[in-house]
């Protein structure tokens, strides 16, 4: 194993074209090593039910008047 060879003097030039050797090491710094996972974000029960339109009567049945 070496440490911080260079490229040219393993001849890459002969094996991937630079255009196909610059993408493909760009996207790996940026899709590997520039990853990071968003925090998640905790919301609270009550707050959550008013976000998606639920009331104080969703969850209920209505009391129905009898004759």
């Amino acid at each position: 194993m070496t440490l911080n060879d260079e490229l040219k003097v393993l001849e890459f030039y002969k094996v991937v074209d630079p255009f196909t050797a610059f993408n493909n090491i760009s996207g790996f710094i940026s899709g590997v090593l520039g990853s990071k996972e968003h925090e998640m974000v905790h919301i609270n029960d009550k707050d959550m039910l008013v976000a998606k339109g639920f009331d104080q009567w969703s969850f209920k049945t209505m009391k129905s008047k009898q004759s």
